[in-house]
């Protein structure tokens, strides 16, 4: 079996707003990459996966 993907979390947006009066708009996220997802894909009856990039 391969092994299952880990997809890391974050903690999502910790600071938001302007840089600067006119300014782009700024989003601080931290990540947490031992949080998170691990998916492992097993085939059952009546699944299938298709572009899962193999």
């Amino acid at each position: 079996m391969r092994p299952a993907l880990h997809i890391p979390g974050h903690f999502g947006e910790w600071l938001q707003g302007r840089l600067g009066a006119e300014g782009p708009v700024v989003l601080v996220t931290l990540p947490a990459p031992l949080l998170g997802l691990d998916l492992r894909y097993r085939p059952g009856p009546g699944l299938s996966l298709r572009g899962g990039g193999g």
